[in-house]
């Protein structure tokens, strides 16, 4: 009520929009990562274990560390 009371104050009314008050969305719902993403991840973590076990084996883990 006091918002209505300062828009009129304002000369100004309010408005309805839809992204007030959004149907089907709840703050659960937002974020929800997707099993393309989660593979995309394993696969990163993997290559990299593997690359990091592979420099290390060879001896030039230090200089893929310093770039």
């Amino acid at each position: 009520m006091m918002t209505e009371n300062w828009l009129q104050s304002l000369l100004a009314r309010p408005i309805l929009c839809i992204f007030w008050n959004p149907l089907d969305v709840g703050a659960y719902n937002l974020h929800q990562p997707d099993i393309l993403h989660n593979i995309f991840i394993r696969m990163f973590n993997h290559h990299m274990t593997w690359i990091e076990d592979f420099l290390q084996h060879h001896g030039k883990a230090m200089v893929f560390d310093v770039l």
